[in-house]
């Protein structure tokens, strides 16, 4: 008994694998076999979307780094990939549905059309850009969205404190409702361009602690309607054929308010811990993992393919520029390299790229082309250390940079 237990138990576990990779591999299956393809992630929604904190409205130059530069980062770890943000602060569901059905039939439309109550600036350009954001949603490999916070307001506190349990159901049903099919007016347009892009949603979290009882219990009936109502509209569209995942980010906020969100600023957006968990939900239901950021005290961390470059050389920043060992990365590009003692140079190949590197200049040889470099190649320690985006680049990768969390990324 016990052995056939166990060896139900490992064909259970080895199918599950396989169907795993089977629906979640195919997000990057397009790409895996071409140099030059990009995954196309497109975020759509409300100042969730936009990563928005407290710090922003009073600095238009804060930095931003919400779930959605998050989940872009977690995607290089699998290829090329580019993002495009459409998110808009005070968006409410109407207001999406009426941005992407004016995109659709390409017509012109005033923000009052749009939705009276916007602030943000953000909606004038995107406005004027709306065949831009058709051409994305169209070529979307990803798309998330954020959605529906907005929809009640922010005097949903006051209005519901006084109602009793039956009023504040009928309350929250006459929302909901609007809420539900401007949601499958969304989907319906963006499936309609794009019947392959996986689509992933969130539910709505609630930001207040748990301090008034009464009102936790009526809040927290607010955002387990929104995931119902989720949870109804993924299983239709999956039962249709279409990849929509819902992530049920609201869960990891329940008794953690206080923590993940600015709720002590009195302001309900999440702080990077909070942003930091929505990414994390979105990333393991799309990759079965998330990458945590390394330690801070870490100056760089390169990642060739989706690996991290380990070895006994660490890079070295100059300059604003960051160095690193040629032969070492060179060859986790799947390149070579050749030393001409006679020249002090190395001549790294792969493919038909060939780049010359010399020692103490600050100019190379990309094939027949002299490029400039920023600073010279440098001997250090007996090993010749180059800039790391001109060998990338040189040889038709992709790099790129992320400040907040040191990492570079080499596709």
């Amino acid at each position: 008994m016990q052995g056939g237990s166990l060896m139900r138990s490992i064909i259970k576990s080895t199918w599950m694998a396989i169907v795993f990779t089977l629906v979640f591999g195919l997000i990057f299956s397009n790409q895996a076999g071409a140099k030059n393809t990009s995954f196309h992630y497109v975020a759509l929604g409300d100042s969730l979307t936009v990563g928005l904190e407290p710090q922003q409205y009073w600095d238009a130059n804060a930095p931003v780094f919400g779930f959605v530069d998050r989940v872009y980062e977690q995607a290089l770890f699998y290829g090329k990939t580019n993002v495009k943000n459409y998110g808009v602060n005070g968006l409410t569901s109407t207001g999406l549905k009426n941005i992407l059905v004016t995109m659709d039939q390409g017509s012109a439309a005033a923000k009052a059309d749009i939705q009276e109550t916007l602030r943000d600036p953000r909606i004038d350009q995107l406005l004027k850009s709306t065949n831009s954001l058709k051409a994305d949603i169209v070529k979307a490999d990803l798309i998330t969205i954020t959605i529906g916070g907005n929809d009640f307001g922010a005097r949903t506190y006051i209005d519901i404190r006084d109602l009793n349990e039956q009023e504040v159901q009928i309350f929250l049903d006459e929302k909901i409702s609007v809420y539900q099919e401007n949601i499958k007016e969304t989907l319906n347009v963006i499936y309609r361009l794009n019947p392959e892009v996986t689509v992933v949603i969130a539910d709505q979290y609630n930001p207040f602690p748990r301090v008034n009882q009464d009102m936790y219990k009526k809040l927290t009936l607010l955002s387990t309607q929104f995931t119902k109502v989720l949870e109804g509209i993924s299983a239709q569209y999956k039962k249709d054929g279409y990849e929509l995942i819902l992530a049920p980010v609201a869960k990891s906020f329940i008794n953690r308010e206080i923590s993940y969100t600015h709720i002590l600023r009195a302001d309900i957006h999440p702080n990077q811990k909070g942003y930091d968990v929505m990414a994390k939900v979105i990333s393991e239901l799309l990759w079965g993992v998330y990458h945590e950021a390394p330690p801070s005290e870490k100056e760089i961390t390169i990642y060739v393919k989706g690996k991290e470059l380990v070895t006994p050389f660490d890079p070295v920043i100059s300059n604003g520029s960051t160095f690193v060992p040629i032969r070492e990365y060179a060859e986790s590009l799947g390149a070579t390299v050749a030393w001409q003692g006679a020249t002090q140079s190395a001549v790294v190949k792969l493919d038909q790229e060939v780049i010359t590197f010399t020692v103490g200049s600050d100019f190379i040889s990309v094939g027949n082309e002299r490029v400039a470099l920023n600073d010279k190649v440098q001997l250090i320690n007996g090993k010749v250390y180059v800039p790391l985006r001109a060998i990338a680049e040189g040889l038709k990768f992709d790099v790129t940079y992320s400040k907040a969390t040191k990492r570079a990324f080499i596709n």
